[in-house]
């Protein structure tokens, strides 16, 4: 709730610098101690994804939408930690720097589009594709990259 109701900025900053602090506790605290029920864990973490993914799918509200996709993503950051694989641990970086990139970006996008057509939900947003096509295909490949399509570093 905190990125949807706060300013474009204030939801910029929540997803690029302090979602990855607290991200690069949980690295350092995954290090330091054994968890001894990641599995189960795990299996919590993925049915979040998968209800997290289900609440992006139905959002008309396009601020919810990528603050639910950034909820996606730092689940997926936790489930890379407690896999217990260095090269996850690796893995886990590059997708906190690649949420950093592209979840500040979208956040930007939606500011935009909502600041030029007063409203953030997606069905009325039609006008602004007509009129600024580029604006539009940029966040599409944005929203590609934030899928974790080949090109990206969230593809990890």
């Amino acid at each position: 709730k905190a990125p949807v109701e706060a300013p474009v900025l204030r939801s910029m900053l929540l997803a690029s610098i302090w979602l990855k602090t607290g991200g690069y506790g949980m690295l350092k605290m995954c290090i330091m101690y054994v968890i001894t029920f990641t599995k189960e864990l795990i299996s919590v973490y993925l049915f979040m994804v998968l209800m997290a993914t289900m609440l992006c799918l139905l959002q008309s509200d396009l601020m919810k939408f990528v603050a639910y996709s950034s909820v996606t993503h730092m689940t997926m950051l936790l489930i890379l930690l407690f896999s217990e694989y260095i090269t996850f641990e690796n893995g886990s970086i590059f997708l906190m720097i690649s949420h950093g990139v592209i979840s500040n970006t979208l956040f930007f996008m939606v500011g935009v589009n909502s600041f030029s057509s007063l409203s953030r939900l997606l069905f009325k947003q039609d006008n602004n594709m007509m009129y600024s096509p580029k604006l539009w295909y940029t966040c599409m490949i944005i929203l590609f990259l934030n899928a974790g399509s080949p090109p990206s570093v969230a593809l990890v």
